[in-house]
């Protein structure tokens, strides 16, 4: 029950450390505040499918999130002795393909900052999973107990389990990779004959 108080805290801590772009967190405090809101975006989500009224708390609650979630990737890429434009570059990772359709690019541009984009979010999400540094440029080591430290590990488990399951899903739904009909009549051009 004590560490349930303390995730708590913790996913209470980032939305009153909602301006502090300069320290640094450790992996408990990033992992319980990510996963605390993953698990609050799931339920309010859920819960918005019921009514406009409950489906604008989601909205509001996803925007509300934005500016806390950007100070915590900041100050947990600085425990990691990291710049906080990594923390710049994942966040294009996540907003880049939703502004792409509007972007007018040629295509090997676009894909190229696709991958870009993707490399950053996927390296963001290693660092924020590694232990803390040392003394550092940004602040002392925060501390944590052993049990906190074991949490947080179950908690990079999770949280990696969930995005490789919502990848499955997307797939299994056919949204990225859907059925294409490969028989031969399919690839051969039409002709009517007279």
């Amino acid at each position: 029950m004590e560490m349930l108080e303390k995730i708590i805290a913790m996913y209470v801590g980032g939305f009153r450390k909602f301006l502090d772009f300069k320290g640094r967190s450790g992996k408990f405090e990033f992992w319980s505040f990510t996963l605390m809101n993953t698990l609050v975006t799931h339920i309010i989500g859920y819960v918005g499918k019921f009514g406009i009224v409950l489906l604008l708390l989601a909205i509001v609650y996803g925007f509300a999130v934005l500016v806390p979630l950007a100070a915590m990737f900041t100050r947990r890429v600085h425990d990691t002795g990291h710049s906080a434009w990594w923390a710049a570059a994942a966040g294009a990772g996540v907003i880049y393909p939703l502004v792409q359709p509007f972007v007018p690019l040629p295509l090997l541009i676009s894909g190229i900052l696709n991958l870009l984009c993707f490399v950053a979010l996927i390296y963001v999400l290693v660092l924020t999973a590694c232990p803390s540094d040392e003394k550092n440029e940004y602040g002392a080591k925060p501390e944590e107990t052993v049990l906190e430290k074991r949490v947080s590990n179950i908690f990079v488990v999770i949280f990696f389990g969930l995005v490789v399951w919502h990848i499955y899903a997307i797939m299994r739904a056919g949204v990225v990779l859907p059925e294409i009909d490969t028989s031969v009549s399919a690839q051969l051009p039409h002709h009517t004959v007279e």
